[in-house]
C-alpha cells in the first residue's frame, strides 16, 4: 500500500505521512511513502491516483464543509463529494448532510452536523482522523490578532486591543 500527501503545506506533513507507513508496517501491511509539493499532490490527488491520502480539513467555518466535501457521495449536480476521494458512500448519511445542509437554525444544524460526523466517522470509518493541528499567533504589546477559521495569516486581521 502506498501513503501519500503533501510534503509542504502542513507542519510535519512528511514526517506524519512516514509515521502513518511505519505504523502500518507494524502491523503487517507492507507500505510505502511517496509525498510531493502540494499543489501537484493536490492535482493528482483530484485525479484520485492515490488509493490513501494524508489530506488536511479546516472547519471553515464549521464541520459541515467537511461532510459536504469529502464524506457525501460524488454529486456533480450538487457540488457535494467533489473531495471524497475514497468514494465513500451511505445514503442514510448522505440524507443527514443535506438536512444539515438545508437547516437555517444554528443549534439544529450544529445537532444534525454532529450527528452525521459521528455516523461517518465513528460507525463508519469513511476518514481516519489522525492529526489535529493547533495553530498559534503572537502579538507584539498593544497589537491584537483575529484569528480566522480557514487557518489564514493576513496582515489585514491585526489591529489594536479594543
Amino acid at each position: 500500500m502506498q501513503v501519500t500527501g503533501p510534503n509542504d503545506r502542513f507542519p510535519n506533513d512528511e514526517q506524519i505521512v512516514q509515521a502513518i507507513a511505519q505504523i502500518w508496517s507494524r502491523i503487517g501491511l507492507a507500505a510505502t511513502v511517496e509525498t510531493r509539493p502540494h499543489g501537484v499532490w493536490l492535482s493528482e490527488a483530484a485525479q484520485l491516483k492515490y488509493s490513501v491520502n494524508f489530506a488536511g480539513f479546516s472547519s471553515n467555518p464549521e464541520a459541515l464543509g467537511m461532510l459536504e466535501t469529502q464524506i457525501h457521495s460524488w454529486d456533480a449536480a450538487l457540488g457535494l463529494g467533489t473531495a471524497n476521494r475514497g468514494h465513500f458512500s451511505n445514503p442514510d448519511i448522505d440524507g443527514m448532510i443535506r438536512k444539515a445542509w438545508q437547516t437555517m437554525d444554528n443549534h439544529q444544524r450544529e445537532a444534525l452536523t454532529r450527528q452525521a460526523t459521528w455516523a461517518a466517522l465513528r460507525d463508519q470509518q469513511a476518514l481516519i482522523p489522525l492529526d489535529v493541528a493547533v495553530n498559534t499567533w503572537a502579538m507584539r504589546r498593544g497589537l491584537s490578532y483575529q484569528v480566522r477559521t480557514d487557518e489564514m495569516t493576513l496582515a489585514t486581521s491585526i489591529g489594536r486591543p479594543v
